[in-house]
């Protein structure tokens, strides 16, 4: 075998190992990898503005006034969860960290059991807490700029 072979051999099993050390070391200790981070004022308008429109069919005429609700806060461990976070009665859920997500009534343009002319937005609040943090205050914010948009007769808080 050529030493060429060699050397090529052991840099693969040298970066092999790192790589399956690396992935032990995250496997034991979750909390030393880094969590999501807050997105900007611009990031949160614009998944607000995909979260309203993108590839919904808006019935305009249905939807009267916007209401804020608590839910419970997806997280464990550092991680925040979005995707499955919104499985209440809310058009929109806002996580920990400000993210706004679309609701499948919202998609399907469904109203809510409790108020049928309200857009709900469901926003994550850990136990204990009652005041939303400033990155879910420009996330509602942004999320109501965009229903105030392309909804008609909407009556703001």
């Amino acid at each position: 075998m050529s030493q060429r072979k060699r050397m090529y051999r052991t840099l693969g099993a040298l970066a092999g190992a790192m790589t399956s050390t690396a992935a032990l070391l995250a496997y034991f200790d979750p909390a030393s990898t880094l969590g999501p981070q807050p997105l900007s004022s611009d990031e949160l308008a614009q998944h607000a503005r995909a979260a309203v429109a993108d590839r919904v069919a808006i019935d305009a005429r249905r939807w009267r006034q916007v209401e804020l609700v608590a839910g419970e806060s997806a997280s464990t461990a550092g991680t925040a969860l979005i995707a499955t976070a919104n499985l209440g009665d809310a058009h929109f859920y806002v996580d920990a960290l400000g993210r706004p997500s679309r609701g499948a009534l919202w998609n399907r343009q469904l109203p809510s059991a409790e108020a049928p002319d309200t857009v709900r937005i469901e926003v994550a609040l850990q136990r204990g807490d009652e005041a939303l943090s400033s990155a879910q205050q420009t996330a509602v914010a942004a999320l109501v700029s965009e229903l105030d948009q392309h909804v008609v007769g909407l009556a703001l808080p």
